[in-house]
This record gives structure tokens, sequence and C-alpha cells, in this order.
């Protein structure tokens, strides 16, 4: 018998959480490149939170890559030493200053050679990855969202040669891609109560466990 009372305790407990109101998501994404540095794409535009409940948070995720590579001369007359790196920036622009914080630096090298007089070397494939979040939870900052947000992806990047004494050739190639991704997490609401006299469906299946329970006893019983 006692194992029948925890066995009904269990099932009505089990059928408690049934129903409640869980936590859902509205995403967008938006990948750019692979292109040549340096650019500008074309505008894009956040939609706004369009979900039915309450907005917990906001995630937000601006992962790039880069890839640098290229050759060197020397066209100097002595064995000359030279350092190349190649510095590099994305971020959005947009007049969000939320989303415009979302920088990500990338950086090519340093990478040393030592060139006989008018020798070739190759550089690269560098390719740098880095990504920038952001998690959002304040009224202010939600209230951002409430609304499109239009933006785009640039580039930035810089070329630096240290040695050589100016008498070399450099041919550079340089390209950038990444992806912006925003999630937002809210709470739908909860359903509608059912019509007036109709059962729930929690109260019918806990009337069942207390049938079927009350069943076994009389058998075990018997």
């Amino acid at each position: 018998m006692m194992t029948t009372k925890k066995t009904l305790l269990a099932t009505a407990m089990l059928l408690a959480t049934v129903g409640t109101a869980s936590a859902a998501v509205q995403t967008y994404s938006q990948a750019f490149g692979p292109t040549l540095t340096d650019f500008t794409t074309a505008n894009f535009t956040i939609p706004s939170f369009t979900g039915s409940g309450t907005l917990n948070s906001v995630n937000v995720s601006l992962s790039a890559s880069e890839t640098a590579q290229g050759t060197i001369k020397n066209n100097g007359s002595s064995t000359q030493r030279f350092t190349f790196s190649e510095p590099g920036q994305v971020f959005l622009n947009t007049s969000s200053t939320l989303l415009s914080a979302l920088l990500i630096n990338l950086n090519s090298g340093p990478q040393t050679y030592n060139l006989a007089p008018g020798a070739t070397a190759a550089f690269g494939p560098f390719s740098p990855s880095d990504s920038s979040n952001a998690t959002y939870t304040s009224a202010s900052d939600l209230a951002t969202f409430s609304s499109p947000i239009s933006y785009n992806f640039q580039t930035i990047t810089g070329q630096t040669f240290v040695g050589g004494g100016g008498n070399q050739l450099a041919t550079i190639s340089t390209t950038a891609s990444g992806t912006l991704s925003v999630i937002y997490n809210f709470t739908p609401p909860p359903p509608p109560p059912p019509p007036v006299g109709t059962p729930e469906p929690a109260s019918m299946a806990l009337l069942g466990a207390g049938l079927f329970g009350l069943g076994l006893a009389r058998r075990r019983k018997a």
C-alpha cells in the first residue's frame, strides 16, 4: 500500500510541471565574405524582437577570420632581414552603440625573413580568427532591440615591413569573412485557461492515475 501511495505522489509531482511556460528563442544570423580587404558590405538589418512574451536577454556574437599571404623580394645589393606584420580589424558600422562596440582585432605575423640580393620569399597564409560576444539584460539595452537595427560589416587592414632599407618589393593579398549572430531569449506567455466546466488535462491525468492506483491496491488486497 505504501508503494502505491509513493507512485501516486510521484505521478502528481510530474504532472504539476506539465504546461509551465518554458524559455524560447528567436534567432538571426548573417555571414559575409571571404572578400578582399578593405571593404564595406551592403547594408543589412537585424529584425526587432517579434516574439510573444517577455524578452529576458539578447546574445550577440561577431566572429571573423582573415587570411593574408604574398611574396617579398630583396632588391638590395646585400642580404637583408625583413619582418612582416599585417594588423586588421573587423567591426560593425551601425548607429547602435551596443553593436559598434563588437570590435575584432586580427593580426597576421610577425614573420621574419633573411633574403639574399634578388631573392624572393613567400609568406603566409596567415589565418587569424577571433570573436566578440556580448549579452544584454538591462531594460534600456533590451529596448534597443525593439526596433530593426541597420548595419554593415567593415574591415581595416594595414601592412608593415621592417628592415631591408626600403629596398623590397612586396605583393600582398588579404581577405576577411565572418558571421553576426543574434539570439533573443524570451519567456512565452502562459497558455489561456480552459473554458469553464472543462477539466484541465493535468486534473484528468491525476484522476486517471488515482483510479489506476485504487484498482491496483484492490487487486493486491484481493
